[in-house]
C-alpha cells in the first residue's frame, strides 16, 4: 500500500502557482495545521522572500477537491494568458501584493476548474 502524502495526512488542500522562479500558494485546512505548515515553509532555507498576503477563517474550502493543485504559469496558452491578471509579473517591491490580497485570490481561483 503506497504511503499517504503529507498534505492528505494533514487534510490540507490548496493550489500552487509557479512563474519565473516564484511561487504563490494557498493553503486550506485547520488553522493550527496550516499555521504550523506555514511556519515550517518560512523556516526552510530553500524558501526566501515569503510574503503572507492573507490569513482568514473560511466556511468552505475553495480548493477542497485537491490535495495540492499545481500550475506552471510559464506554459499558459495565449487564451489562458488573456484571461489572467498580471499579478505574478509585478516586481516583489510592488505594494499591490500586500494592498490587494483579493487580487491574488482572484488569480488563484481563476485556475480552480482547470488545474488537476
Amino acid at each position: 500500500m503506497p504511503a499517504e502524502s503529507p498534505m492528505k495526512k494533514r487534510e490540507v488542500t490548496g493550489l500552487l502557482l509557479y512563474k519565473d522562479g516564484n511561487f504563490m500558494q494557498v493553503l486550506e485546512g485547520e488553522a493550527e495545521v496550516v499555521g504550523a505548515l506555514h511556519d515550517k515553509i518560512s523556516k526552510d532555507p530553500r524558501h526566501s522572500g515569503i510574503i503572507t498576503l492573507h490569513r482568514a477563517s473560511i466556511e468552505e474550502r475553495t480548493f477542497g477537491n485537491w490535495q495540492m493543485g499545481f500550475k506552471d504559469m510559464n506554459n499558459l496558452t495565449e487564451d489562458e494568458k488573456a484571461a489572467r491578471s498580471d499579478f505574478l509579473d509585478r516586481p516583489l517591491n510592488d505594494n499591490s501584493y500586500v494592498s490587494a490580497p483579493n487580487e491574488a485570490l482572484f488569480l488563484l481561483e481563476s485556475f480552480k476548474d482547470t488545474v488537476r
